[in-house]
């Protein structure tokens, strides 16, 4: 599954993941993350995900911007999304 793949990828890079769990707070002037279970986390970086499925607004959009196959929504040299019609969408 891509849930698996994406899990066996990170642990490759030593990428921690945190699934089933939530962020509680930042302390430390931004430098540690203390999870729901208590868990204290110092970090110099985060990336905070809250899933890899679409969001509703992006499927709503779906109708006027390009998209690939699997409702990925394809963008331009500059990350400017495009609609149908060759514009540009502004959200």
């Amino acid at each position: 599954s891509l849930v698996r793949y994406v899990e066996q990828l990170f642990a490759s890079r030593s990428v921690d993941v945190r699934t089933g769990t939530a962020v509680k707070a930042i302390e430390g002037e931004g430098s540690v993350c203390v999870l729901d279970d208590g868990t204290r986390l110092p970090f110099g970086m985060m990336v905070w995900s809250t899933g890899i499925k679409q969001v509703e607004l992006i499927r709503r959009m779906a109708d006027s911007v390009v998209t690939a196959p699997g409702g990925r929504i394809l963008v331009d040299s500059q990350l400017r999304l495009l609609n149908r019609s060759g514009g540009l969408v502004s959200l």
